[in-house]
C-alpha cells in the first residue's frame, strides 16, 4: 500500500479507508 509516502498527502483519505486503525497510529 501506498500510504508510507501519500501518508501526509492523503491521511484523511486514508483513515476513512482503512478505517484509522492501522493508518492512524502510522500517520500519527
Amino acid at each position: 500500500f501506498l500510504l508510507s509516502e501519500n501518508s501526509g498527502f492523503i491521511t484523511g483519505q486514508t483513515l476513512f479507508v482503512d478505517g484509522g486503525a492501522s493508518v492512524g497510529k502510522a500517520a500519527f
